[in-house]
């Protein structure tokens, strides 16, 4: 029988909702390349075995013993590959074209391995995940062979190593309950931890540990395992071993994080940093987490100094050169790009985007940083029926004019405006409020229905909180106010038709403000049509009730107020009045009629009712006829 090229093996535990997935994304591979697939079953129900015969005949039963790598070896000893490919029957190829190609363009015969990417999702949305190579294909040698009850992989691995780009959907770290989480846990844990006694000085298995700790949260678990290893790797000279360094370190930082120990963890990152011995990737983990637990604890100076050394470190050790084998261990092992939790990362770029807006260096900003920015404001909007409240620092890094946070907000239709500013207002503080439209102000260069609903609204807030305390003229600023953010957003919302009548299918604020404009508008004296026009307000948006009376009491206050300093005028008024025609009875009896007229005169249009005024200006003026 001729050698296939490739084959295609993986275990079979009963997933009946992701198997056939699994098994229906591996068909491109089959169709075409010459190749094979091996099932092992290690718990299937009958019903699910029998859909596997439509796949392949070749199935193989296997007692399940806590073993993987036994397992995994049961369908590696049927294999009649030259390539062998395995993978759990949880996860499934978005697209196999890569593998494809690799095998038809003929470049699998200059490589003996070849990796692709397994992205880990942490929930069912399928919105958060990482990525991460996986060493799933090998060239069959006499002594391949799996090893590992648990974390399972195929050894011994030499040759070129070939990156494909393609990658599997998994969400086997995703649980149902924290019941099944435990199960898992326990599971791999009691493995692992069975291994280690074993084979102390493998780093293999610390390594997988901690990342079960760290699955689990389990900070002081983390930090232990981390110090244990460290002091065996002191006493142990080998490559690999010296690469897992920088990973003991960066958990231990990280369990600490864990624990809210940031003071102690800051610290030991300190001391970590000054291991000459670090490579590249273990000083960029380092950093990264630095920053972190630096913008944790509010010390944005200190995490700008940390953000700005990861990427300088990063853009260094992305232009190392290094064989491929060498990366896929060192961005998996060291944990580059995940050696902190995806919001740690985010406000880690967040700092040190800032920084570089306070420094004036937006210039030269980095393209790479202003694309992950504005990816981490995006994923906070989405779906967040507060999208306006993002943090402090999105708001100063968009004002720095570095992503176009406005259209990302304007994207936003008005419903969703609507319903958010409904939200915002029942579970935030006025004060909060205020700092929203702060930063809003800060980036406004648009005109926009959905700022007009927001002002309107705003507007309706402020005047129905408590005015008791509100003077005359600080209730008619108010109420200006009012007035001019409703019936901004009604002309856009309105026919000049919907303002006439009753006013009916206009929203109740809007026809209050119609009336408050109205009201505004009326002469300093017109006291009866102001109270009128604060009545039919109260009708039009009955929440205004309150204030409209309060408003009432002030203009009575303020009608009695004006009335009274007018009569105080007037007397004012006739009191100089007496005075001044003395003076011009004096000048009459002098003969000074031309004198005296326009002084009469000038009296008569200050005092136009005054008879005495009236009578003396006709004397003076029959003098001259």
């Amino acid at each position: 029988m001729s050698k296939k090229l490739l084959t295609v093996s993986l275990l079979v535990s009963g997933r009946e909702d992701t198997t056939e997935k699994c098994l229906d994304s591996l068909k491109g591979i089959f169709d075409q390349i010459d190749s094979e697939l091996i099932l092992v079953d290690t718990g299937c129900s009958e019903e699910l075995r029998q859909k596997l015969y439509t796949y392949t005949d070749r199935i193989l039963s296997f007692t399940w013993c806590n073993d993987f790598a036994k397992a995994r070896n049961a369908g590696l000893k049927r294999a009649e590959g030259e390539w062998f490919l395995f993978l759990d029957d949880d996860e499934w190829f978005e697209d196999v074209t890569p593998i494809v190609e690799f095998f038809r363009s003929g470049e699998y015969k200059e490589y003996d391995q070849a990796v692709y990417k397994a992205r880990n999702y942490s929930d069912f949305s399928g919105k958060n995940y990482t990525d991460e190579w996986v060493s799933r294909m090998i060239r069959l040698e006499e002594d391949t062979r799996f090893e590992g009850r648990v974390h399972e992989s195929l050894v011994p691995a030499r040759g070129r190593c070939k990156k494909l780009d393609a990658f599997v959907h998994h969400y086997g770290y995703v649980f149902a309950n924290e019941e099944e989480k435990e199960k898992h846990y326990q599971r791999n844990t009691e493995i692992l931890l069975k291994l280690i006694e074993e084979e102390p000085d493998n780093m293999r298995w610390r390594l997988q540990i901690l990342l079960e700790y760290h699955s689990m949260k389990d900070g002081a678990a983390m930090r232990r395992t981390g110090e244990d290893a460290l002091k065996l790797i002191d006493k142990i000279d080998k490559p690999f071993v010296n690469q897992c360094r920088g990973a003991f370190y960066s958990f231990i930082i990280l369990g600490m994080q864990l624990e809210e120990d940031y003071a102690g963890a800051e610290e030991r990152c300190r001391a970590y940093l000054k291991d000459a011995g670090n490579p590249l990737a273990a000083q960029c983990s380092l950093y990264a987490l630095g920053a972190a637990g630096a913008a944790k604890t509010g010390d944005d100076k200190r995490a700008a100094w940390y953000a700005c050394a990861y990427f300088d470190a990063l853009d260094a050790y992305r232009k190392e050169e290094k064989s491929e084998q060498e990366q896929i261990i060192e961005e998996s092992i060291l944990l580059v790009k995940d050696a902190v939790e995806e919001d740690m990362r985010s406000e880690m770029r967040t700092v040190w985007a800032l920084a570089l807006v306070h420094s004036g260096s937006t210039e030269g900003f980095p393209e790479e940083l202003r694309r992950e920015v504005q990816e981490d404001a995006a994923k906070k909007m989405a779906g967040n029926a507060e999208f306006l409240f993002l943090p402090d620092r999105i708001w100063e890094i968009a004002a720095g004019g570095i992503f176009p946070l406005e259209d990302m907000i304007l994207a936003f239709d008005l419903s969703q405006w609507m319903a958010a500013v409904v939200v915002l207002e029942r579970r935030n503080s006025p004060d909060e409020w205020t700092r929203v439209r702060e930063h809003l102000a800060s980036i406004r260069t648009k005109e926009d229905i959905r700022y007009d609903y927001l002002d309107m609204h705003d507007a309706n807030a402020r005047l129905l909180a408590d005015v008791s305390g509100k003077d005359y003229d600080e209730m008619c600023s108010l109420l200006k106010n009012f007035a001019d953010a409703n019936l901004r957003f009604a002309r856009r919302v309105y026919t000049e038709q919907a303002f006439e009548g009753e006013m009916a299918i206009m929203q109740a604020s809007c026809r209050g403000a119609v009336w408050i404009e109205r009201m505004l508008q009326c002469g300093p004296q017109e006291w009866s049509r102001k109270i009128e026009c604060l009545k039919a307000c109260a009708k039009a948006w009955q929440p205004g009730g309150d204030m409209v009376k309060h408003f009432a009491r002030l203009l009575g206050e303020e009608q009695e107020k004006q009335q009274n300093a007018a009569a105080e005028a007037n007397k004012e008024l006739h009191a100089m009045a007496e005075q001044v025609l003395k003076q011009v009875h004096t000048m009459m009896e002098a003969g000074m009629y031309a004198e005296a007229l326009p002084i009469v005169r000038q009296l008569r249009g200050m005092l136009p009712e005054d008879e005495e005024i009236l009578q003396l200006e006709k004397e003076l003026e029959l003098k001259f006829s």
